[in-house]
């Protein structure tokens, strides 16, 4: 056969395999199907989200033409409910969020935290003991993780998913002990609260004697 009817059949073929090929779930696509199944059998919720990246590489910050650019990250956000108590509302639930350094971990943190890890939102009662728990908390998020956060609905850690199916185990009992951290902030704010309308009440009673 001439080279012009080789041609004709194998530009075609060529092209429907490359498509083919685009087709197929990476190696990477695979991997993030397998943990995000996890996730879901774990009640976990999974979601995608872009952060401001809080340390860049050096090399992220300023474009080819010389721009300065505002750095992100693509991040997976796994995320657990949390479900307040009665007697307790969501004005006691202190919203915070620490994020990890991944440049620079040694030279920037906050004080009472494992290096690397910094404030970008703090309700909390920053009281030793509170920081203390907080820290061994963090002292076990996985690799990968860039941030930690809770509010009075849900707690949530963002990460470039690693691993298999036990470290999506191990997201899980963190989350779960970030939430009763949570719950325990904010059964200590209702109870301060309790405790100073009660001590208001009874200065009202004996300034009305």
């Amino acid at each position: 056969m001439s080279l012009t009817i080789w041609l004709v059949i194998l530009v075609p073929l060529a092209i429907f395999a490359w498509l083919v090929a685009q087709a197929m779930p990476s190696p990477r696509d695979r991997q993030l199907g397998r943990l995000r199944a996890r996730a879901r059998t774990l009640d976990l919720q999974v979601s995608l989200r872009q952060l401001k990246d809080p340390d860049p590489d050096p090399a992220s910050r300023v474009s080819g033409g010389g721009r300065v650019r505002d750095a992100k990250l693509d991040l997976a956000a796994y995320t657990a409910p949390l479900r307040l108590p009665a007697g307790v509302e969501k004005r006691h639930a202190p919203a915070w969020r620490v994020c990890r350094m991944r440049h620079h971990a040694q030279e920037q943190y906050d004080e009472g935290l494992p290096a690397g890890w910094r404030f970008d939102l703090a309700e909390l009662p920053l009281r030793e003991p509170v920081l203390a728990e907080l820290a061994a908390l963090l002292a076990r998020a996985p690799e990968g993780t860039a941030a930690l956060e809770a509010s009075a609905r849900e707690v949530t850690l963002c990460w470039r998913e690693r691993g298999e199916a036990d470290a999506v185990d191990e997201v899980a009992a963190l989350l779960a002990d970030v939430v009763a951290f949570q719950l325990a902030r904010a059964a200590e704010s209702a109870q301060r609260e309790r405790a100073g309308a009660g001590a208001a009440a009874g200065e009202d009673l004996a300034g009305s004697d």
